[in-house]
């Protein structure tokens, strides 16, 4: 007989129903049953993966932060937290994946600005490759908000400013047209490029 688990697929185990059989019982005896399914579940993320299934659509139909599910369910939610954000699961801006903890989340004019090749000199990741993350279609849809609950840190025109001057030592500004103004020292001419990107030249310090 089914149960209602509050998850968005199908799991199947031995468990010890209550006598009515209308629900799980309560008991010790059905805890490992759990513990098994979060380590299925995850098994199963990296055979969704192989096939190319594991895309940000698919994301909707994991269990978030943000959504309401029983107690003794919540061992498969955090199995797949986990393993999101230190395993190779989690989908990248470029399609394929790596763990959410290496991924910088920001406005896809941003991440079409920057490649993962100039995020490498503008971020001290001590060593660690830094990558955009995929991005939802629907700003607070089930698959945003499963991402927004991994360990994706925000990047913005702000961070890239405070980039700039911590690893080129200049000095930034935006007028109000947002083009970027660029202090450095002895410029040998007027504009110059950092990775592709145009910057003007104003004085020199």
């Amino acid at each position: 007989m089914p149960f209602t688990s509050g998850l968005k697929f199908h799991l199947h185990a031995p468990f010890v129903p209550e006598l009515s059989r209308a629900s799980i019982k309560d008991t010790p005896v059905n805890q490992p049953l759990f513990q098994q399914l979060a380590l299925l579940v995850v098994d199963a993320l990296f055979v969704i993966r192989d096939i190319g299934l594991l895309s940000v659509e698919f994301l909707a139909v994991l269990p978030n932060l943000y959504e309401s599910i029983p107690a003794r369910y919540q061992c498969i939610r955090d199995a797949i937290i986990k393993s999101m954000n230190e395993e190779s699961l989690t989908p990248k801006h470029n399609k394929s994946h790596a763990p959410a903890k290496y991924f910088l989340q920001a406005k896809a004019s941003l991440k079409a600005l920057l490649s993962t090749e100039d995020l490498k000199y503008l971020i001290d990741s001590k060593g660690e490759r830094r990558d955009w993350a995929a991005g939802a279609s629907l700003k607070n849809g089930a698959a945003d908000r499963f991402l927004s609950g991994l360990a994706i840190t925000d990047w913005d025109i702000d961070n890239l400013l405070k980039s700039l001057i911590d690893n080129l030592g200049v000095e930034t500004r935006f007028d109000s047209e947002i083009e970027c103004s660029i202090k450095g020292p002895d410029p040998n001419g007027t504009y110059f490029s950092f990775l592709g990107c145009p910057f003007i030249l104003t004085s020199s310090l």
